[in-house]
């Protein structure tokens, strides 16, 4: 009897780590006829600079979905340029991998992302972006704009909980 006090603060300090992710504001993206609508949306900070990842399932298919931010916090406002890669603060470099597959915005693109105050964190709305399947070339480090290509929108939202990497 003397443990059942701590069982039960245990058990519900656990139910409270396993549903934080639950507090997450659910998160939306269309990948060309396919939509994604997840908490599982997870916040990084890597040397710095704040980063979005969601694993997820598309038509059977597993993809893996990030962006980052050229700056060094999650922004709640501004418009950011959907880019391949790149330094600078406007830019988003923003890609995915479905059925490994690589895709990326080409190196040209200018739509951009525009974020947003959504409860004292950002909200970021992707407008509809074109993306590009990407090999890697075998003679050097580059990569080789395929062929297929896949139409992206959507909404993400900061989560609640951020790693510091």
């Amino acid at each position: 009897m003397k443990y059942t006090k701590p069982l039960l603060s245990a058990l519900f300090l656990m139910s409270l780590a396993a549903c934080n992710k639950d507090k997450n504001k659910k998160s939306e993206l269309y990948i060309g006829d396919n939509s994604i609508s997840t908490r599982n949306v997870e916040g990084y900070y890597i040397m710095g600079e704040p980063e979005l990842y969601l694993k997820d399932k598309v038509d059977g298919k597993t993809i893996h979905f990030g962006l980052n931010f050229n700056i060094h916090k999650f922004p709640t406002s501004g418009s950011f340029i959907l880019s391949y890669g790149g330094t600078g603060d406007s830019l988003v470099p923003i890609g995915f991998v479905l059925d490994q597959i690589q895709y990326y915005t080409d190196k040209h693109n200018q739509t951009k992302l525009d974020a947003y105050e959504y409860n004292g964190r950002g909200k970021y709305m992707i407008n509809p972006t074109w993306f590009y399947s990407y090999y890697p070339d075998p003679t050097n480090s580059y990569y080789i704009k395929g062929n297929d290509s896949i139409l992206v929108s959507g909404t993400i939202y900061e989560p609640i909980d951020i790693t510091v990497r």
